[in-house]
């Protein structure tokens, strides 16, 4: 036996190049300095993780993920999964595609499209990128 360690995956060689084959999550700069992303609060940004890490680069407008799903992955309750998912549709990071239905039988969760990805031949819409706060009017 030799004394030499096994190189384990993942690791970066001299050149500055990955020796491994890893998956990551891939979030532009763009998208992370536009106002929407800046006023997202925590459960929505860990939820567009979640959203994002579940995109394969050909499932878009088909990724499925249930509210208790959501919930469970970013360690919140229910309702705040909810309003993180309403949080994230009102300021244009997805689009609901198909609604999920829990009945006797026939369980499926709602698909998903993220806005910033191109979907099904269609270019991505960006709604996210000319999202602005609503100005709220001075009282007098």
């Amino acid at each position: 036996m030799s004394n030499r360690k096994k190189p384990r995956r993942g690791r970066i060689d001299a050149k500055g190049r990955s020796t491994g084959t890893h998956r990551y999550v891939m979030l532009y700069h763009h998208l992370l300095n536009s106002a929407a992303y800046r006023s997202l609060k925590p459960p929505a940004r860990a939820l567009l993780v979640e959203l994002r890490k579940l995109y394969n680069g050909s499932n878009n407008g088909r990724i499925g993920l249930s509210v208790r799903k959501a919930a469970t992955d970013i360690h919140v309750a229910k309702a705040t999964a909810s309003k993180a998912f309403q949080e994230l549709q009102d300021k244009g990071f997805i689009k609901r595609t198909l609604d999920g239905s829990f009945q006797f039988k026939k369980r499926h969760s709602s698909e998903w499209e993220l806005t910033f990805e191109d979907c099904d031949g269609r270019s991505a819409t960006k709604e996210c990128l000319s999202w602005r706060p609503e100005k709220k009017p001075v009282p007098k």
